[in-house]
């Protein structure tokens, strides 16, 4: 799943912005000045999903523009069948993911096919790789189900 914290320019009101020498009107603007809360960062979405569900566990984030030091998109990748999470995918999985993908196609993956979804199963046997795929390994390993149930991942890049 991927959560991206909303965003909108915070120095709109102090500068004038042109076009073609013209001043450009910010308002009708999907992210001008629209009352809303702009200092949400991904660790206080982090905090308010592990209420519900204290095992979520982020694997990666990309920085705000103009903030470079903020969290604004959180990546996070979980391991489970319909009716069970198993847990959630570290940053060790990520980076071999995207490693892997840009050997095989000299490009970074943006988006995951469903056909990745499905490779639950086989992906718990790279368990010693990462400590989030690890623990998940271990809990599936507790599930008779598992036998029965295919194991997805759930994710959009």
């Amino acid at each position: 799943m991927v959560f991206i914290c909303y965003r909108e320019p915070a120095e709109a009101k102090r500068f004038d912005y042109y076009a073609g020498g013209a001043r450009v009107d910010m308002a009708p603007l999907t992210y001008a000045d629209s009352g809303q809360r702009i200092d949400i960062s991904a660790h206080d979405v982090v905090a308010k999903i592990r209420e519900r569900s204290p095992d979520f566990a982020p694997a990666a984030y990309l920085n705000g523009t103009e903030k470079p030091d903020s969290f604004k998109w959180l990546l996070s990748i979980r391991l489970g069948t319909r009716k069970r999470i198993y847990g959630y995918l570290g940053c060790k999985m990520i980076e071999l993911a995207q490693v892997w993908h840009h050997l095989r196609t000299g490009r970074y993956m943006a988006y995951a096919s469903p056909a990745v979804a499905r490779r639950g199963r086989s992906l718990l046997l790279l368990w010693p790789l990462d400590r989030g795929l690890h623990q998940a390994f271990l809990r599936a390993l507790r599930s008779p189900s598992l036998l029965f149930h295919r194991p997805y991942l759930q994710s959009t890049w």
